[in-house]
């Protein structure tokens, strides 16, 4: 399908792209919309002005640029300017995540989810056994942080 993947690429990489766009698409589906990419507070408020259902930050693999900030480095600004302004949009995080402490702390600073990219995407290359693997290791890192999470037993996987 090279049309479609002309499409896809043209759009993703229109540097005239807005919040507006976010709007209009906003208006044009039932669907939630998730803004991934966001990296400052600024963007996660224009992002929840258009309409956004929920806040992905991410900066795509630290792949913008070389001085791109870790996303555990601006999780809390991002999730406390939108937990006050706007409390009904979620906020989730992904980059740099490679363990269960990384999770936790993802958690902890107000994330509602945590995505792992990478590592399960270089788990699937080796297979599923290897996949199942990582997730086992990061996984395994919650029998001794659930306690500080609320005392009770938590499942996160």
């Amino acid at each position: 399908f090279p049309n479609i993947r002309a499409g896809v690429e043209e759009i993703l990489a229109d540097p005239s792209l807005t919040f507006d766009d976010i709007a209009w698409l906003v208006n044009i589906t039932r669907l939630p919309i998730v803004v991934k990419g966001i990296m400052t507070a600024e963007d996660a408020k224009l992002a929840a002005e258009a309409g956004a259902s929920a806040i992905y930050v991410s900066n795509h693999g630290g792949r913008e640029l070389d001085g791109c900030l870790p996303t555990i480095e601006v999780l809390h600004e991002i999730v406390s300017v939108v937990n006050s302004a706007y409390p009904s949009i979620e906020v989730y995080v992904d980059g740099g995540i490679r363990s269960g402490s990384d999770v936790f702390k993802a958690l902890a600073l107000g994330a509602k989810a945590v995505f792992i990219g990478r590592p399960a995407l270089w788990g699937l290359t080796m297979g599923i056994e290897v996949l199942h693997e990582i997730v086992s290791v990061v996984n395994s890192a919650y029998p001794s942080i659930e306690v500080y999470v609320d005392g009770g037993i938590r499942k996160w996987f």
